[in-house]
Parts: structure tokens; sequence; C-alpha cells
């Protein structure tokens, strides 16, 4: 690829369906796409791993905890990055998956960030101190943050839903303090 092609990234909540799971990796609408960012994605109940496809490359973490299955992974389409291209980064959890993106020798690479939140936990704020001591800026010409980060807030809520989760604070805090832009439009359902 060089910098004037665009790269297409799909993010996407399988919510842990076999078939939809294969679906998206078989569509071939897929083909187009050289990201897919998936959450909850299906998991072989013999091996624990997402699964794989003749198509895809597979980047997950894999948890310190045996009987915890990932829930972020991102998929590089093989016909159109070849593996020199990207590179797995590594975050201590199975619910971020991380990859360095480098589309032609001239650029700074790019960073994708894929994240699946449980409610009610620590991960972004422990993923917003990470960044803070780990992340150089000057190392990438695009980051990109993607995810299911079940958080509801007013800036994204659509206008006549209420919910604000105290946690959202600490994701809008994390855009801010790393130059992050929301480009989902406000009020996008994205859960009917």
């Amino acid at each position: 690829m060089n910098s004037n092609q665009q790269i297409s990234i799909l993010q996407y909540n399988l919510n842990r369906s076999q078939y939809t799971t294969q679906s998206l990796l078989n569509h071939p609408n897929s083909k187009k796409l050289a990201i897919l960012a998936v959450q909850e994605q299906y998991c072989s109940p013999r091996t624990g791993m997402s699964l794989p496809h003749q198509s895809w490359t597979i980047i997950e973490t894999p948890s310190p905890e045996h009987d915890k299955k990932p829930r972020a992974a991102i998929y590089v389409n093989k016909r159109i990055l070849p593996a020199k291209s990207f590179q797995a980064l590594h975050y201590p959890s199975s619910d971020i998956t991380m990859i360095q993106l480098k589309t032609d020798e001239a650029s700074l690479p790019m960073l994708i960030i894929n994240i699946y939140n449980t409610k009610g936990t620590t991960l972004i704020n422990a993923f917003a101190m990470f960044l803070r001591t780990h992340l150089q800026h000057h190392r990438y010409d695009a980051i990109t943050m993607v995810g299911d980060f079940n958080l509801h807030h007013p800036l994204w809520n659509p206008t006549d839903y209420d919910t604000h989760d105290q946690e959202a604070e600490y994701l809008i805090d994390l855009m801010a303090t790393n130059g992050l832009n929301l480009i989902l439009p406000a009020g996008t359902i994205t859960f009917p």
C-alpha cells in the first residue's frame, strides 16, 4: 500500500456468535476491509482462542487467566496488508489488542487499539495510565481507538437517554489527553 490509499476498519461486537463471526470473516464485502476490530468474538471451546481464517491474520492478547477467553481481537486482511506491514503490541489484558501498522516506508506507523470494556471495571483508567507512561505520540502518524466501551455519556447518548456512567469520564480524559476525537455521531444507536 502507498500513503494515498485508505485503511478501512470495521469495528463490530460479535456477541460470541459462531455464525456471526464466520459470516463476517467469509462475507464478500469483508474482502475490501483491511482491518476487522472485533469484540466478543466466538472462541473455540477446545482451544479457547478466536477462530483462525485463511484470509485473515488474527492478533489477540492471550489471557493470563487460562479460563478467560479473549474479548478483543484484530483480524488483518492478508490480501491487503502483508505481514511485514504490522506488528502486535502487548498490553496485559485479553480485553485490549493493539497493532502498529505501517503502510509504506516513508511514513510513520499508525497505532490501532481495540478495546472491550466491561462496565464497572477499572480497565479504561488503567489503560489511560499505561498510555501516559508508554505512548510516544511523535512515533505515530495517527492513533485510532475502537471498541465496545459499554459506557453511556451525554456526549454520545441519544438526546432522550439520560444514563451517565462515571467510568465514561475516564474515557473522555483518555481521549483528551491523547488528542483523540469522537467520530461516531452523537445519538447513534449502537445496540437497539
